[in-house]
């Protein structure tokens, strides 16, 4: 009979197998594989009719009345032919770190940690999971006056009345739906995850740095024998090593991510900068259905904005926490070659680590800032601009 203090460990291994399905599992299915195969190029298709449309209209109400789709479609084609270099950059830290045979190495204070990160980035995961499709249900519950929101709508209106005009409305509503799911998960999510994994090294790092006494704290100088000198460089080789590996799985992270990064990011500020036009340029807020779907879209946007910063600066601060509990130890008594060996340790482990996507831009809280002043700097442009249009529309 399974007794109730076993009940945590099951718990646990029941949030991490969810946690990866929902990020890596569901999108190895072979139906989810093919109906991303299909959605691509008629994504493709749509933006380039639609960016035709632009071109030959060349009309600035028209780009307002119709950028928030463009954008939107525009992100979620990034979205989808992104989304399986991103599972493979995330696989590839599973199985790295995995080949480092740390396990034996985790103390219960490194796994409580550990649950903590994966508990926290679940439930971050299941909030963007709940607003993604609150957002999608928003975009997609279309009424007549404001069709124009999604631009593919343009093309049922030519199909024949009855059930076929049915049938793809609803395909719209669900892909709507979807696409909510792919914005709210990936990338985001994605790098959540595979940095908590890598989290486990920087964990086992502080904790073996703090325990390289291990087993002689209470002699005295005079009793500390060979042996101790041994035991203290097998140690420090050993987290010499585990460091140097995973800032060098840290660095190819970065680099098969960085390119990636700047696209997203370009993306996301422009969406915000179209539905500020959008809403305060022709008076979308005589619709109570338009409120709740920006209040949405402004939501999932924020939160996934401060997931992702949040993982960004835990990355920087544990590299700090690792210098500073690495520079605690009691490194007195060592050989000169011990000490000569932890200052090696000490000059690389000095700099800390910071997923940058370019010499001035990294994944911290000031980037959350940066990105929310950009948006608020557009939203006092659009309304001048506004103003400056129709004086008497304030």
């Amino acid at each position: 009979m399974v007794t109730l203090h076993y009940c945590p460990l099951v718990q646990e291994e029941f949030y991490i197998k969810i946690y990866r399905w929902l990020l890596v599992d569901i999108f190895d299915l072979k139906l989810v594989r093919y109906v991303l195969l299909v959605v691509q190029p008629v994504l493709i298709f749509v933006m380039f009719v639609q960016t035709y449309v632009f071109i030959y209209k060349f009309d600035l109400d028209y780009l307002i009345k119709y950028g928030p789709s463009y954008l939107m479609t525009l992100y979620v084609t990034l979205t989808c032919v992104c989304l399986y270099f991103i599972i493979d950059v995330v696989k590839h830290v599973e199985k790295e770190i995995g080949s480092w045979n740390i396990e034996n190495a985790m103390s219960p204070n490194v796994r409580e940690k550990l649950r903590r990160d994966t508990h926290n980035g679940f439930a971050s995961m299941i909030v963007s999971l709940i607003l993604g499709l609150l957002t999608g249900i928003m975009i997609s519950a279309l009424e007549d006056e404001d069709k124009h929101f999604i631009f593919a709508t343009q093309f049922i209106k030519y199909l024949p009345k009855g059930k076929i005009t049915i049938f793809f409305i609803n395909l719209v509503r669900f892909f709507c739906c979807l696409s909510a799911y792919l914005i709210a998960v990936a990338p985001a999510h994605h790098m959540v995850y595979g940095f908590i994994k890598q989290r486990t090294a920087a964990y086992v790092i502080m904790e073996r740095m703090e325990r390289i006494n291990y087993g002689y704290e209470n002699l005295q100088y005079k009793n500390l024998n060979e042996d101790y000198q041994k035991a203290v460089s097998e140690r420090l080789v050993w987290n010499i090593k585990l460091h140097v590996k995973n800032c060098m799985l840290g660095r190819e992270v970065e680099r098969r991510t960085k390119a990636l990064m700047l696209p997203f990011k370009i993306c996301g500020n422009l969406i915000f900068v179209s539905l500020a036009a959008y809403y305060f340029s022709i008076g979308r807020f005589s619709l109570s259905w338009d409120i709740l779907r920006l209040i949405s879209l402004i939501s999932i946007s924020l939160f996934t904005l401060f997931a992702l910063t949040t993982c960004g600066q835990s990355v920087e601060d544990l590299s700090d926490e690792i210098f500073d509990t690495s520079v605690r130890v009691k490194w007195y008594h060592w050989s000169q070659a011990n000490k000569k060996t932890y200052l090696i340790y000490l000059i690389n482990a000095q700099k800390p680590f910071k997923i940058s996507f370019s010499e001035n831009i990294s994944l911290n809280y000031q980037l959350a800032v940066d990105i929310l002043g950009a948006f608020v700097s557009a939203l006092t442009f659009v309304v001048q601009l506004q103003n400056a249009r129709d004086p008497e529309s304030v």
